[in-house]
């Protein structure tokens, strides 16, 4: 009962206000996890606290329920593409990625992608490094990764976060923040722009010489 107690009371003091702006969970298995939530804090909490007049909603549980969805480790594209949302993905089809520079020597390849939407912005900069770790694979296909995008999908629907929890960002654009509402599961792996990418970048083959 006082673990219940305690993860309300965080619940209460941690987020005062500005929950009606969080929006409801889309995915049918959250809300009925959640509600089920509700009704065993508030059903606890009910007669323990009678001076509160404060009912705990799905919008306070949100936050509480996001965990990563992978292991803190560094990927392959292979893995990044299988595991990322199919939403962030959708309009890849419409994009167009052209090799800009590379540098095999030291392991960075760099792309410029357009995607023809009306509302899609760009050219945008796709960067791609090989790391050294892991098994040393001939192919980049099998090599760990680390890439990044400056798209907004990238910055500010999980991509950033989720590559920088997840140790394949190449270099960080977004402040941090954890996407609780847009990505609450941890899927938004990669952007339209990387994905775009993947069919080239997969063909190059590790230098001699990089370990």
């Amino acid at each position: 009962m006082k673990s219940i107690e305690k993860i309300a009371d965080s619940i209460l003091t941690q987020m005062p206000g500005g929950l009606e702006d969080r929006g409801q969970p889309e995915n049918e298995e959250l809300i009925s996890e959640l509600e089920e939530k509700e009704e065993i804090i508030n059903g606890i909490l009910g007669p323990i606290r009678k001076s509160t007049s404060r009912i705990i909603t799905i919008k306070d549980l949100l936050p509480y329920t996001c965990k990563p969805c992978m292991e803190k480790k560094a990927l392959t594209i292979g893995d990044l593409i299988d595991g990322t949302s199919k939403r962030s993905i959708k309009y890849e089809p419409g994009c167009e990625a052209k090799l800009k520079r590379s540098s095999p020597k030291i392991g960075r390849w760099l792309f410029t992608v357009k995607c023809s939407e009306k509302w899609s912005k760009g050219p945008y900069d796709v960067r791609f490094k090989l790391i050294k770790k892991g098994r040393r694979y001939k192919d980049v296909v099998n090599r760990q990764i680390e890439v990044s995008c400056p798209c907004r999908a990238w910055q500010y629907n999980g991509a950033d976060y989720n590559a920088l929890a997840n140790e394949y960002s190449e270099r960080q654009y977004s402040d941090g923040s954890a996407p609780n509402i847009r990505d609450r599961r941890r899927k938004y792996l990669i952007c339209k722009h990387v994905a775009s990418c993947a069919p080239q970048f997969i063909n190059f083959v590790v230098p001699k010489g990089f370990k």
